[in-house]
């Protein structure tokens, strides 16, 4: 996912693997305190805050990276999907 976010011209900060990955395989951290939560076959926009977390965009049955990645980008130029 960190790689689709970056081919579409998203900064990518870091990537971390889940330390649990029964409820998620990693996290993609990106700029102003946004990160893409990532699943087996679900990923999430959320912005973390204050220990707090408000999901922005969230998608499941993803079989193609790149377009969730494009939704993210769209977001965050737009401000919405």
């Amino acid at each position: 996912m960190a790689k689709a976010l970056g081919q579409v011209g998203v900064k990518v900060l870091g990537y971390e693997v889940s330390k649990d990955p029964k409820f998620m395989d990693g996290a993609v951290t990106l700029e102003n305190a946004l990160s893409v939560q990532v699943g087996s076959d679900y990923a999430c926009l959320c912005l973390i805050k204050d220990e707090k977390i408000e999901y922005l965009l969230e998608m499941e049955n993803i079989t193609d990276e790149v377009a969730f990645a494009t939704e993210v980008a769209s977001f965050i130029k737009n401000g919405r999907p």
